[in-house]
C-alpha cells in the first residue's frame, strides 16, 4: 500500500478516513507481537517515522480496539480512535461557526489532529 503523506511545515501528516486508529509507532514496537514491522505487515497501515494510521469500517471498530487493548496497548497512551467521518460531517454543518484550518482534539498529547484542504490530517507532535 503507498503511503499517504501530506507535508506541512514540520513533518509528516497521514490522511485518516473512516473509523482511524492512530498508533504511535513506538507503542507497536514495544507491545505488538513481532512489533512495529509485523504490524505493517499485517494491516498495511500508512505509516511515517512516529505513527502509523489504520482505517477501518465503523462495523470491526470495537472487535479492533479490543484485540489490540488486549495486547496490553492503552488508548492515549498508545493509540488514539477517530471517526474522520463524524468529524467532516461537524465540519460541514457547522462551515460559518469554524477557522480554517480547524483543529481537533484528540484527547493526547503526543497527537495533532486537523481538517485542511478538503483532508482529515494527524500528525505526531514533537
Amino acid at each position: 500500500m503507498a503511503i499517504t503523506q501530506i507535508d506541512t511545515k514540520d513533518h509528516a501528516a497521514l490522511v485518516c478516513t473512516h473509523q482511524t486508529l492512530i498508533f504511535r509507532n513506538a507503542s507497536l514496537e514495544a507491545r505488538y507481537p513481532g512489533g512495529y514491522a509485523a504490524f505493517i505487515d499485517q494491516f498495511g497501515a500508512d505509516t511515517n517515522a512516529d505513527i502509523s494510521v489504520h482505517c477501518v469500517s465503523a462495523a470491526v471498530i470495537a472487535p479492533t480496539v479490543g484485540k489490540f487493548e488486549a495486547m496490553g496497548l492503552k488508548r492515549s497512551r498508545d493509540f488514539v480512535v477517530i471517526d474522520a467521518v463524524e468529524c467532516e460531517m461537524w465540519r460541514m454543518i457547522h462551515a460559518d461557526a469554524v477557522e480554517r484550518p480547524f483543529w481537533f482534539d484528540t484527547g493526547a498529547d503526543w497527537l495533532r489532529y486537523r481538517h485542511w484542504k478538503g483532508r482529515m490530517l494527524v500528525w505526531y507532535a514533537h
